[in-house]
């Protein structure tokens, strides 16, 4: 029987948002239009316009790891100039560029051979950039920007309203093209560049949105950092738990990297799926994903980080594995919806625990190499992939990545442990069971 000072779920949302304050209501905000913009309409229709501009998959992986390749060289700088200029000035930074790189991008189709390959990396590279410093610093913002009373509730909300709002931006994705091509007098190839200007007038929104924040003030004393099963981090650089805590992630986001970057591909190429139903399925298992992410409170309170952690990244291993095996669009459909929600529970998760396994200075550097192995761990899937798809296929190529996403967990078991306390602070086995 739940504890009578337990609060459920929908009363602790109630409650943390009454703590937070204006600049996380903005932040939310942003990470709404943002969550809309690129992992929804730009996440649809990117690669499609790809096939469009008749490129395939090698280009498509080419385009996805050389963005990520930036992601991953800028997240080490934009974690310093995050501890120099501050989290808040960098956010509006990575917003812009955000903005400027989406908004530029479909200028791609006035553009031929070398020169329009060339506008298109270097565009989405500026993107990745963007989102890279955002990131980065969104991550030391949010625990700058709250206490522990409603942090894991920010985390959860960040992550679960963002799919939420992904969810309609897939729809809009999927049916843009579309509505653009019979309203106006435009191409086939016209209509998705016309549809990809969408999303950057949503983040120059949130551009204007992140000029209203205020400055946070700093933290009254240091949070001592998290214990582990490998002991307690010092004041010094905790060298060995970053290092450990970034190969675990560089494993877990093979498969989420291998399905953002050829998901779509996959859905139109071998299971013949129009575009709007590509909407719908993307948009759909963001939504469950959302919503999933949400219940992450819940199950922190109940099991604590690190078991969640480990269970959900064994589930984004096996949810990849289900439609890698199966060529069919039910389970191309139950494997990403799968796949996303255990992405969207793990990563407040992630997020948490990576900010408390290390002291307070050493949290931009933290943040800054958690997002560099990421995006090492996606560029690498992207690159590999235009070329492991046309040799092996795309079912293997999958079913590769859910084993990397599977083995993380096993070596953050390894390594950090299932502590026999919980964050609700009620006695566990040290075991799994």
């Amino acid at each position: 029987m739940q504890n009578s000072q337990d609060p459920t779920a929908v009363t602790s949302y109630v409650h943390a948002l009454r703590l937070f304050s204006r600049n996380v209501r903005i932040f939310l905000l942003c990470s709404l239009l943002l969550g809309f913009a690129f992992f929804g309409v730009y996440a649809v229709l990117l690669n499609l316009y790809l096939l469009r501009l008749g490129y395939g998959a090698g280009v498509v992986g080419l385009v996805n790891g050389m963005g990520m390749l930036a992601y991953a060289v800028f997240s080490l700088p934009a974690g310093a100039l995050g501890a120099r200029y501050g989290s808040r000035q960098m956010l509006r930074v990575g917003f812009i560029f955000i903005a400027l790189g989406m908004g530029l991008l479909p200028a791609a189709q006035f553009l031929a051979g070398t020169a329009q390959v060339a506008w298109i990396v270097v565009t989405y590279t500026v993107t990745s950039m963007g989102l890279d410093v955002y990131f980065v610093n969104s991550n030391p913002f949010m625990h700058q920007s709250t206490t522990p009373r409603e942090r894991m509730h920010l985390y959860s909300l960040r992550v679960g309203t963002s799919p939420i709002a992904a969810f309609v931006g897939a729809l809009a994705g999927g049916l843009l093209p579309g509505i653009l091509a019979a309203l106006l007098p435009v191409s086939e190839t016209g209509s998705f560049a016309l549809a990809l200007l969408v999303p950057a007038v949503a983040v120059v929104v949130a551009v204007a949105a992140l000029f209203r924040t205020e400055p946070t003030p700093p933290p009254a004393q240091e949070e001592a950092p998290r214990p582990t099963a490998r002991g307690s981090a010092s004041a010094a650089l905790p060298l060995l738990v970053i290092t450990m805590m970034g190969l675990v992630i560089m494993l877990r986001i093979a498969a989420e990297g291998a399905q953002r970057s050829f998901f779509n591909v996959y859905l139109e190429e071998i299971l013949a799926m129009p575009t709007a139903q590509i909407g719908l399925l993307a948009g759909t298992g963001q939504l469950v994903g959302g919503f999933a992410a949400l219940v992450t409170p819940a199950l922190t309170r109940r099991w604590g980080l690190e078991r969640v952690i480990f269970w959900a990244s064994l589930g984004m291993g096996a949810s990849t594995a289900l439609f890698a095996v199966v060529p069919h669009w039910a389970a191309a459909a139950l494997g990403y919806a799968g796949l996303v929600s255990f992405t969207y529970i793990q990563r407040p998760c992630s997020l948490r625990f990576t900010m408390e396994v290390v002291p307070l200075r050493w949290r931009e550097a933290a943040a800054g190499v958690a997002n560099m192995v990421a995006g090492i761990g996606w560029g690498a899937m992207s690159f590999t992939g235009g070329y492991a798809v046309g040799a092996f296929g795309f079912q293997n190529y999958f079913l590769a990545s859910a084993v990397l996403t599977a083995s993380s967990a096993v070596l953050f078991l390894w390594y950090f442990g299932i502590p026999r306390t919980t964050l609700g602070g009620r006695q566990r086995a040290g075991s799994l069971g």
